[in-house]
């Protein structure tokens, strides 16, 4: 509190929000008063701060910032010394002369850049250049976009990845790129090497009653299937060879589950996974099904009923599902990993090994053994 009153004291036209993470108002600069807004997420350590100000003024500021995070400030020092070297810059109400010849150098080479990749590849721009929305269209008709972030200092400061509806195998290609073309060029090499899984995944979703994700996504390799009466399939499918056998695991009570497990296990070691089949057929033969049950009314209903027993909620923030089931038949109790092992965790006789905790089951008292966290 100390250091929030020493602010107020020398900066009384600051107003800061009730957990001081953001400071609007007015600091005087050489007896001109200049609006500012403040972003202090980690209050009171200037990590990750940022400044907002008017227009004409920005890069003069931000020139500051950088001058302060990089030569003069340290981790002891807070906004107050911050403020006060603001207030100390000589330059920073002077005309930005060379500057303005650099901003044009910088937007005239992005320009450029966008004009080669064609207008049609462009969704928006924003007026200082600094975000841009880029699109390209898929061989089936969809269209995929790419936000990219460009820094001050390009083209020597690679482009920023900012939005895409893509695997995350695909951030590390991306951000090996130099340049906003080298970034659009690989974006849209890696739409058509997604296209087989992208249609496998298609495939699952429309031939299958999945239950997560609740809205699948292109960037989504998982997804969860009901195969059975309290008994579901986590299929992690691999996105750059999706012909390759998946990660497999099945959840639900262990008597309803076995004969699963039991069906692939033998499966695997004499038929093998088929990497001329689809997905949805080596899974469908593996399990020894006509085909994958299908949701109707009643029993999607059903399905939405497996709550978890402890926060008494079918889906986290994360939208994770309760994955965790007592083996005990007349308990059936579903748990979201994370709750049953921060349950277990709060019980200091219960034990660990590895990753996993055993304690007892919340319900009914039955013996579980749960991962200390979701892999």
């Amino acid at each position: 509190m100390e250091k929030v009153t020493n602010i107020l004291n020398h900066f009384p036209l600051l107003i800061p929000s009730s957990d001081f993470k953001l400071w609007s108002g007015i600091i005087s600069v050489k007896e001109e008063e200049i609006p500012v807004t403040i972003s202090t997420p980690c209050f009171p350590s200037l990590d990750n701060f940022s400044i907002m100000c008017p227009v004409d003024m920005e890069l003069n500021i931000q020139q500051s910032c950088s001058s302060y995070k990089f030569v003069v400030g340290s981790e002891q020092d807070g906004l107050l010394q911050f403020l006060e070297y603001l207030q100390s810059k000589k330059t920073l109400l002077e005309p930005e002369g060379s500057a303005t010849k650099l901003d044009y150098c910088l937007y005239n080479h992005i320009l450029k850049e966008l004009q080669r990749m064609g207008s049609e590849h462009v969704v928006t721009c924003r007026g200082d250049l600094r975000h841009v929305m880029l699109r390209t269209i898929d061989e089936r008709g969809v269209e995929h976009r790419l936000g990219v972030g460009i820094p001050r200092d390009y083209p020597n400061g690679r482009p920023i990845v900012e939005d895409v509806n893509m695997p995350e195998v695909a951030l590390q290609d991306l951000g090996q790129a130099e340049s906003i073309t080298e970034m659009f060029n690989i974006f849209q090499s890696l739409v058509d090497s997604f296209q087989e899984f992208w249609e496998a995944y298609e495939s699952l979703k429309s031939n299958t009653w999945l239950i997560d994700p609740e809205h699948p996504q292109l960037k989504d390799t998982h997804c969860r299937i009901i195969i059975g009466e309290n008994v579901s399939m986590l299929v992690t499918l691999n996105p750059q060879d999706v012909n390759t056998c998946p990660d497999i695991k099945f959840l639900g009570p262990e008597n309803a589950t076995i004969q699963f497990i039991n069906s692939m296990e033998k499966k695997l070691k004499t038929v093998g996974w088929n990497e001329d089949m689809s997905v949805l057929e080596n899974l469908v033969s593996l399990l020894g099904l006509q085909q994958f049950p299908q949701p109707d009314g009643e029993s999607a209903a059903a399905a939405e009923q497996g709550e978890c027993s402890i926060c008494f909620t079918l889906r986290l923030d994360d939208q994770a599902l309760p994955s965790k089931v007592c083996n005990n038949t007349k308990c059936n109790s579903y748990f979201h990993i994370t709750c049953l092992a921060q349950w277990f965790q709060a019980v200091p006789t219960n034990e660990t090994s590895f990753n996993l905790i055993s304690g007892d089951c919340p319900c009914c008292g039955e013996r579980i053994l749960c991962p200390m966290k979701m892999s």
